[in-house]
């Protein structure tokens, strides 16, 4: 690769896709669909023994091209120089796309990866992390947005303060970058370079018309990217206005303050009464949430993407 493997984390609906699309958009650099790697796939490493290689069956993957059978070799020769099955697994995910992308790095891009920096770092010690941060008050208008993840205001503000607190302690090393949504969105040129800078590669325009390219580079399943097809907008940086009442806000406030100030987000100061009791509801609602409606809807997006790449498969 010609730097590199790099990571995009951060906190869910925080701009991590648009970011790796803006990113993809550069003829040195590709980033991968989600692999949803530690949550997904390796905690099923342990149960395949000496074939590790058959915790990598999800949808997803297929509808990269990967099947375990296609990594057994990746996986066998990675394992033969000593790595780990865990590292094994993912280095051999990250030769799928070298090879199929010669010349250029690889990224990936899983939001939930950033609580396994460690993790990353000890499959590859040189590996280069790119954190983004967003105003907690627009995360939950834009999961309120969308049929993902959690809708509860006390997941969400959970969430966000543990990226945050991530985001503190990384900030000082050389192989880590954060940066804003809301610089992002609002001054992209600035960024990218910088992010050119960070990843070792020349800045070109072409990655401002990210929004232009042929290829989605995300499932038909995972709509909720839709807006990546879109030229940069900043709209979005206040519609949280428009979507949350004086209460939430008060309440998201009152969970982050800390943290917003540290990143730069002023407070609009409002009282919330009994915002203990609130959360306490907001939690027992989130886990309502997520067996009633996220794993359903986990289930069935899974069931509909089998489908469609068994037509696509008997087509082929």
């Amino acid at each position: 690769m010609a730097v590199a493997p790099f990571f995009i984390v951060g906190c869910g609906r925080s701009g991590t896709t648009l970011l790796k699309s803006i990113v993809s958009a550069h003829p040195a650099l590709f980033v991968m669909p989600e692999t949803f790697f530690f949550r997904s796939i390796s905690p099923n490493i342990p149960r395949c023994g000496l074939e590790p290689w058959r915790a990598a069956s999800g949808w997803w993957l297929a509808d990269m091209g990967i099947t375990p059978d296609g990594l057994e070799p990746a996986v066998k020769a990675r394992m033969a120089s000593g790595a780990s099955r865990e590292c094994s697994v993912l280095g051999a995910i990250f030769d799928f796309h070298a090879a199929a992308n010669p010349g250029v790095a690889i990224g990936e891009k899983t939001p939930d990866h950033v609580n396994h920096i460690a993790r990353i770092r000890q499959c590859f010690p040189n590996a280069k992390i790119i954190q983004i941060i967003r105003d907690p008050r627009a995360v939950v208008a834009s999961f309120r947005k969308v049929k993902v993840g959690s809708n509860a205001i006390a997941d969400i503000t959970a969430e966000w303060a543990r990226t945050e607190e991530i985001l503190e302690l990384n900030t000082d090393s050389n192989q880590f970058l954060a940066l804003r949504y809301e610089d992002l969105v609002s001054n992209p040129e600035a960024q990218i370079r910088e992010v050119c800078a960070f990843l070792g590669v020349e800045w070109t325009t072409k990655v401002l018309n990210f929004h232009s390219r042929k290829d989605a580079n995300y499932a038909p399943e995972q709509a909720h990217h839709e807006n990546t097809r879109k030229p940069l907008f900043s709209d979005s940086v206040n519609s949280w206005r428009d979507v949350l009442s004086p209460n939430e806000v008060g309440l998201i406030e009152s969970a982050l303050s800390a943290g917003m100030q540290r990143q730069g987000y002023s407070l609009e100061g409002g009282k919330v009464a009994l915002p203990s009791l609130q959360m306490g509801l907001s939690r027992l609602g989130g886990l309502a949430h997520r067996f009633l409606v996220r794993i359903p809807r986990q289930r069935i997006k899974a069931v509909k993407a089998r489908r469609r790449l068994a037509r696509e498969s008997s087509r082929g």
